[in-house]
């Protein structure tokens, strides 16, 4: 997507691009209104705040349902999570903002590190395919 998050420039060190993300009540509007490839896709490995907002966005299409619903029977649950998680939303009953704002409390974030550690397995259940766990594992110059 072709906005950037401009850090660390603008005003208290956010990026104006950023800044605008976090401060939206449409993000539906925002997205329509900043779409254009920057790269082609799987052509340069860079994380931009925008692309993960964009995969939830497509998330909720897919699923029909929330990311948080989608989240909470795909990941929270099998982990073993004993707390709620949540993502902050665009205004009352929106979007939740998937490129930031998850909140969850500390130990169950230590559930994700572990899940992580047993190589995307849980409760001897396949949560992360080995495939996934190899990319996000290995190093990109």
């Amino acid at each position: 997507m072709g906005v950037t998050d401009n850090y660390p420039n603008g005003p208290m060190g956010w990026g104006v691009g950023i800044a605008q993300m976090y401060a939206t009540t449409d993000v539906n509007w925002f997205m329509s209104h900043n779409r254009m490839m920057l790269e082609a896709p799987d052509t340069k490995a860079d994380y931009r705040s925008i692309d993960t907002q964009m995969l939830g966005l497509m998330i909720q299409k897919v699923t029909g349902g929330t990311v948080s619903n989608y989240f909470s029977k795909n990941i929270w649950q099998p982990v073993g999570a004993t707390t709620a998680a949540t993502w902050n939303v665009d205004h009352v009953n929106g979007h939740e903002k998937t490129f930031c704002c998850f909140n969850a409390t500390a130990r169950d974030y230590a559930l994700i590190g572990q899940l992580v550690l047993n190589n995307g397995k849980a409760g001897g259940q396949e949560l992360i395919s080995p495939a996934w766990m190899k990319r996000i594992s290995t190093p990109v110059a």
